[in-house]
């Protein structure tokens, strides 16, 4: 027996899409995490160990973005082959200690980027609550109609029994027989009609909390013929605080944290620096002998070491900076009108569930007086019929009338929770609805 409370809670914890967006959010502060290592300074250590050939001729060289191979050796009036070994190993620490706030900013663009994938889960949250919610209201309707054709077809086979003992002994004639054996069938089409689409809604609703297996059984207690208690209607809601408009917001919130990161950028780094570095090579210092020996090539033979500080700047990036921080504002601003149309949506159906309501409280009113007259015309019809002073075809004309005001009744009670459902949906606040439900 599943309730509705528990199928929103399971929703919330076993639908895939929902998972996801708790991953995101995992994600999200681990990259928080990650952008404050940008406070720490880098270390860099490297050891090589070479085997090449010494010649060198005098010049400059760019090192291509360090794709290019440094020279080495000196310069010599023939060129000589033999190769030599080499090593170098260096350590270099690079502190960006002071860079005008372009790592706070930083950091401060995941943490907004950790609310919008929040704000990204509640309202994922939200949104398949709401549609378990009416799935399951829907499930109910559509056992209370399977219910209503299940009585529907005991009447025709009871009709069907009384009228083929009258048509055998000659009080009945024999099209009313035939009548009857069409009736029963229709009945049972209507009924296997009903079957299906409440087992449909069983396999819909389990998908929807992301169960495998269909819904069996659900509790009906307080959600059929009855209205919600203590429904006057709220003057005002507070759609601010709807997922939905949170969710747009932290969009807005979240661009205008990239634009400040973007316009800090332009700012210049100083770095505290220092580095040691050694070094070997096969070829003597005082001759320039040459000697192939691998340890003689890579011990260690000289020893330095640096500190300092540095101030870089990329002043030509200033233009292009400029048209980024403005392309940042832009998106901004695409945010904010989207943040602008939700809110105006959410009115609108706020205002639409409202009307919605009323009429399905002014039918709930109407729903029992059409039954109880369609009762009446049914208790009047069959009597007249026994009587002889009335038709089959109007006695089933009847019965139909009967039939149709009894789902007719079962759906204005729904429609009622279904109303409250769309009201809280568009408030964004599922309580509007749960906690009329009762325990």
């Amino acid at each position: 027996m599943l309730d509705l409370k528990t199928a929103l809670q399971l929703c919330s914890e076993n639908y895939p899409a929902i998972k996801a967006r708790k991953a995101l959010q995992k994600a999200a502060v681990y990259d928080i995490a990650a952008e404050k290592m940008n406070y720490l300074p880098q270390l860099i250590v490297q050891d090589q160990y070479l085997f090449a050939s010494t010649n060198n001729v005098p010049g400059a060289a760019y090192s291509n973005n360090g794709t290019a191979i440094s020279v080495t050796g000196g310069t010599r009036a023939e060129p000589v082959y033999q190769g030599v070994w080499t090593s170098f190993a260096t350590m270099l620490v690079d502190w960006k200690f002071f860079n005008f706030g372009k790592v706070k900013a930083g950091i401060a663009v995941t943490e907004s980027a950790l609310q919008k994938t929040k704000a990204e889960l509640d309202n994922e949250v939200f949104q398949q609550q709401v549609k378990v919610a009416d799935a399951y209201l829907l499930l109910i309707a559509l056992k209370q109609f399977m219910h209503t054709q299940e009585q529907n077809l005991e009447r025709a086979n009871a009709f069907r029994s009384a009228i083929m003992a009258n048509t055998l002994n000659g009080l009945r004639p024999g099209a009313d027989s035939s009548l009857a054996n069409a009736e029963v069938a229709k009945a049972k089409l209507s009924l296997l009609q009903a079957e299906q689409d409440e087992r449909t809604q069983q396999v819909r609703l389990a998908q929807l909390i992301g169960q495998s297996q269909p819904i069996q059984e659900i509790d009906t207690a307080g959600l059929t013929n009855g209205i919600p208690p203590t429904l006057p209607m709220q003057e005002t809601l507070d759609t601010s605080k709807a997922p939905l408009l949170r969710y747009y917001r932290s969009l807005v919130d979240l661009q205008a944290s990239r634009a400040r990161a973007v316009k800090r950028s332009v700012f210049p780094s100083l770095s505290l620096l220092s580095a040691g570095w050694t070094r070997g090579s096969g070829i003597d210092n005082m001759n320039g002998h040459l000697n192939s020996n691998l340890w003689e090539g890579v011990r260690p033979r000289i020893w330095n070491y640096m500190a300092g500080v540095a101030f870089r700047w990329n002043i030509l990036s200033v233009p292009q900076v400029r048209k980024q921080y403005h392309s940042a504002l832009q998106q901004q601003s695409y945010n904010s009108y989207l943040l602008e149309e939700a809110v105006l949506k959410s009115n609108a159906e706020l205002s639409s569930a409202r009307l919605r309501l009323a009429t399905a409280l002014e039918q709930v009113k109407e729903a029992p007086l059409q039954y109880e007259a369609a009762l009446q015309a049914y208790n009047q019809s069959d009597a007249r019929y026994k009587s002889g002073l009335s038709t089959l075809p109007e006695l089933y004309q009847a019965l139909y009338t009967l039939n149709r005001a009894a789902a007719d009744q079962l759906t204005a009670y729904n429609n009622v929770w279904r109303a409250l459902l769309m009201e809280a949906g568009a408030a964004g606040d599922l309580s509007i609805f749960t906690s009329r439900i009762g325990n």
